[in-house]
């Protein structure tokens, strides 16, 4: 018991799992083994220490050298290329490419899985989305047209799809997971307003693009595979509840708060803050930290909350 005790009490599980930094823990290797070849020429068995006891730090917690996330970024950015990550979509309007640097939050503390309990809280659309800015009514407004339709139900302290909305979500992902690119991006093309769709390819990384027209990078939304199978399942589905063609690319975005898996890879989503070690943290209008429902494997933020 006490060694059980003493283990919870060095872990850091913020820092650690899939919330671990790889490079503040490359950082930090290379630190540890710079010393332990030092040490070792003056003293072996102390070295070997070194190395055991440093080692089992950075397991346990992420990393040794105290302040790692203030140096960690700079000594990564002097390598080739984003060695360790694939950026998440980062919160915002959708509008343009996607930023080359990194900007996601690959070691983000105070996550919890995401689970298909009831949630509830205000949220905005990730970087890409199929709605385009003013579509659909206010927020109370579409929230009483989606208890309305069926689509969801509330109780006194929460709100969850109904099990009928849930069931078409999720036949309609299982159908969009198995197209390739091109027909993904004709599928979201037909469930929003955009004029124009394309997929395109930067840093090793797909996206399905929307612009509202042709040629226009400005009016452009970029959708990550994941993103864009979520949007586009949950809009077909709210077809067939009877949600409005105005509403249905909005309300879409919103129930991304209720995803349980990656709509892609069906690994279990994590929610976690959006930002952190190794990219500017993201607050909201209150100053608090954004979080986000992500996909560890994918690397992308399927929903951002506020």
């Amino acid at each position: 018991m006490a060694a059980y005790a003493l283990f919870e009490r060095l872990r850091r599980p913020e820092h650690t799992g899939v919330h671990r930094c790889w490079p503040c823990t490359v950082a930090n290797l290379l630190v540890l083994a710079i010393a332990c070849l030092a040490l070792g020429r003056i003293r072996k068995p102390f070295a070997a220490a070194l190395g055991i006891v440093g080692a089992g730090a950075i397991w346990l917690r992420g990393y040794l050298v105290p302040y790692t996330p203030r140096f960690a970024p700079r000594l990564a950015s002097l390598l080739p290329g984003d060695p360790f990550h694939e950026d998440p979509i980062e919160p915002g309007s959708g509008s343009g490419p996607p930023a080359t640097g990194p900007e996601d939050g690959r070691n983000a503390s105070g996550d919890e899985p995401a689970g298909d309990g009831d949630r509830t809280g205000e949220s905005e659309p990730a970087r890409g989305s199929i709605s385009a800015p003013g579509d659909a009514a206010t927020g109370e407004d579409l929230l009483e047209g989606l208890l309305e339709a069926g689509v969801l139900e509330a109780d006194a302290e929460s709100v969850a799809p109904t099990d009928a909305f849930r069931q078409r979500w999720d036949e309609e992902i299982e159908t969009l997971r198995g197209v390739d690119d091109d027909r993904l991006a004709e599928a979201a093309l037909a469930e929003s307003a955009a004029a124009d769709a394309d997929v395109v390819t930067r840093d090793d990384r797909t996206y399905v693009t929307l612009a509202a027209e042709s040629g226009r990078t400005i009016d452009e939304s970029w959708l990550r595979r994941p993103t864009a199978i979520g949007q586009t399942a949950a809009a077909r589905a709210l077809a067939e509840m009877g949600v409005s063609d105005v509403d249905r690319p909005s309300a879409a975005v919103a129930l991304g708060m209720f995803l349980a898996e990656c709509p892609d890879c069906g690994s279990e989503l994590v929610e976690r803050p959006v930002g952190g070690c190794c990219g500017p943290p993201q607050t909201g209008a209150d100053g608090r930290a954004k979080t986000g429902l992500t996909c560890p494997d994918c690397r992308v933020h399927l929903h951002v909350f506020e």
